[in-house]
């Protein structure tokens, strides 16, 4: 495919232009205060100490495999592999001649593709075609099969819980407690069920995928989804039809501008938030997929899914995606931030007038979506007060029952959630929650810039870590004003996409020649 692309007419003549361009441009006076000022970014990148800080060593998860804690939860974590290995020892000299066995250890090789496939299912199904218990079936399956290599060998089957790390698991475990005390225990009790969704999802994902063509099929089926669900947004807003609905926008201050589309999410800022996961994803795979077929399949990912963004007419989604390209750059060829900056500011004028309506109702004031989140946010300031240290319960029902019955919450639109990731957690579970969540998403990030810096030759764990890098700031970023897990759905997205890059950091950590990718 890249062959072709590159015999091609239009590239040649791109190509040859692109020369003429970069050969005048050496000799100006333009070119040479456009070369100074990338030269200016490159150095201000290479010694800022943003990036000192996220490319420093860190001993937080080396002292905690040191400790006592450590070995007990991984006992606790691994009791059933080491379980059912103990169970093969006994009975060797019988298993060891059994087919059916045989036939089970050979199934654990295939819980990377059932994570594989349950990811694409996620994102292929239909909201009214979808229950819950769906994502956690897919999640014990994937388990099962990974702890069926205990039959295999001694540590086959076992949970890496180093490589996921300290915080991680104390937010889980915060958010889990946090059920009990909650005024709806029945309700909050079903939150949990999506936690331990997200928890095995996350277990399979870093210590199944043992190789960059095993992480390399997780890539492809991720692209695969996005392509469906981003089909299925066009084949709504250009062959179903979807009417402007009050619900999702102010039609006062947005009258020309067509259905928001949202795709097999029922909400057009959760497929947003979809897509702003991973988007970034299929850019920087497009860059360093390792074969040319994978470059054009992520290509094609990474355009249909920003048109089917900008479909979703979800301006804080667009401005997330905007700082995780730009973050993106930055990692990567910060000598091209002023590039980037200067076409930014050149589509503007190309883009079509409801979107720039859109972009402006931000500013201009009026608009309803935002002036509810002003009785949302003030809401939850007193409830977070008032709550601080374990918050009123998991789970957004918990949340709004108080808001709702403690008089919090005075607006006349109805309540559903904090509209922010960051209060909504706190909300539901106390400080610590709030203050595990935050590092673990800085040491993801950590992780994942880290893992840029040592995956030369590697180009396919390079793409997956910047790409998981620029997704997951993109969230937190949205998550400023929305909150994406009230969908449990993509609450699994959210968790998936850090388990990639602790995955790509855990096969970069191991020595050797890259896997050859077929």
């Amino acid at each position: 495919m890249t062959e072709l692309i590159r015999q091609s007419a239009i590239f040649r003549l791109l190509y040859c232009l692109w020369l003429k361009i970069k050969t005048a441009a050496a000799g100006s006076v333009t070119g040479g205060l456009l070369g100074k000022i990338m030269d200016f970014f490159g150095r201000l990148s290479d010694n800022s100490g943003t990036k000192q800080m996220f490319t420093s060593s860190c001993a937080t998860d080396r002292k905690w495999r040191e400790s006592l804690s450590f070995r007990v939860v991984d006992c606790v974590v691994n009791f059933v592999p080491w379980l059912l290995r103990k169970v093969y020892e006994k009975g060797e000299r019988v298993f060891s001649g059994s087919f059916i066995v045989s036939l089970l250890a050979r199934l654990s090789g295939f819980a990377p593709y059932m994570l594989s496939l349950s990811l694409l299912i996620m994102l292929s199904v239909h909201h009214k075609a979808w229950n819950n218990m769906y994502s956690l079936a897919l999640a014990f399956a994937s388990l099962l099969l990974l702890w069926l290599g205990s039959l295999r060998s001694r540590e086959g089957g076992r949970i890496d819980v180093g490589s996921i790390g300290f915080w991680p698991i104390v937010f889980a475990a915060i958010s889990i407690a946090s059920a009990f005390w909650a005024q709806d225990l029945d309700d909050s009790f079903r939150f949990i069920f999506f936690f331990v969704t997200c928890m095995i999802f996350v277990a399979v994902c870093v210590s199944s995928i043992n190789s960059e063509r095993q992480l390399a099929v997780l890539m492809l089926s991720c692209a695969a989804g996005l392509i469906i669900c981003s089909a299925y947004g066009f084949y709504q807003r250009f062959v179903l039809g979807i009417p402007a609905s009050s619900s999702f926008t102010d039609l006062a201050l947005n009258a020309d501008m067509p259905g928001r589309v949202y795709s097999f999410f029922d909400n057009p800022n959760t497929f947003a938030n979809v897509l702003v996961f991973f988007a970034p994803l299929m850019l920087t795979l497009t860059i360093y997929a390792p074969k040319g077929w994978m470059k054009a399949v992520f290509a094609f990912a990474f355009v249909l899914s920003v048109a089917a963004l900008m479909m979703t007419y979800s301006r804080g989604a667009w401005l997330a995606f905007a700082a995780s390209v730009a973050i993106i750059v930055l990692l990567l060829k910060p000598r091209l931030i002023p590039f980037f900056i200067i076409l930014a500011l050149l589509l503007l004028p190309f883009l079509p007038k409801n979107i720039i309506n859109r972009v402006v109702t931000i500013f201009v004031g009026g608009d309803s979506s935002i002036n509810s989140r002003a009785y949302i946010y003030t809401a939850m300031y007193e409830l977070i007060k008032d709550h601080p240290l374990s918050g009123v319960g998991l789970g957004a029902t918990a949340v709004k029952a108080v808001a709702d019955y403690g008089g919090y919450y005075q607006a006349h639109f109805p309540f559903i959630h904090a509209h922010s990731i960051y209060m909504e957690i706190w909300a539901e579970s106390g400080i610590i929650a709030i203050g595990s969540f935050l590092l673990t998403i800085f040491f993801a990030l950590k992780k994942g810039v880290t893992t840029i810096r040592r995956s030369a030759g590697r180009p396919m764990l390079r793409g997956v870590a910047a790409g998981c890098v620029g997704g997951i700031a993109g969230a937190m970023i949205f998550g400023i004003t929305d909150y994406a897990w009230y969908y449990p759905r993509v609450m699994v997205f959210f968790w998936l996409l850090v388990a990639m890059v602790y995955t790509a950091a855990r096969l970069c950590d191991r020595t050797g020649k890259p896997d050859k990718i077929a």
